[in-house]
């Protein structure tokens, strides 16, 4: 599996604490509602290409990961984040 870490969004804080956090948000942060990981889960390419869990780390009790599968092909695994990025909400670094 490949991880990719995000953050989920329990309540109002979390989006200041991604967003002081500079490893996680250099360039900004996507917002994305779980509907919408949800939907492209469905999609007929991406069956049983991407999953997602909550991996509590220290310092980090928001912590998770979308998880692509091992056999999930590059181009696969690139649609499938362009799908996310599509419908995710961009919100810069102040």
């Amino acid at each position: 599996m490949t991880e990719t870490s995000i953050n989920w969004e329990d309540d109002h804080t979390v989006l200041t604490f991604t967003l002081e956090r500079r490893a996680q948000s250099e360039h900004g942060v996507a917002k994305l509602s779980r509907d919408q990981i949800d939907f492209v889960c469905r999609l007929r390419n991406c069956i049983d290409k991407l999953q997602y869990e909550r991996r509590k780390v220290d310092g980090n009790p928001f912590h998770g990961n979308l998880l692509y599968a091992a056999d999930c092909a590059k181009p696969i695994e690139k649609m499938i984040a362009n799908a996310l990025a599509l419908a995710a909400e961009y919100i810069p670094r102040s």
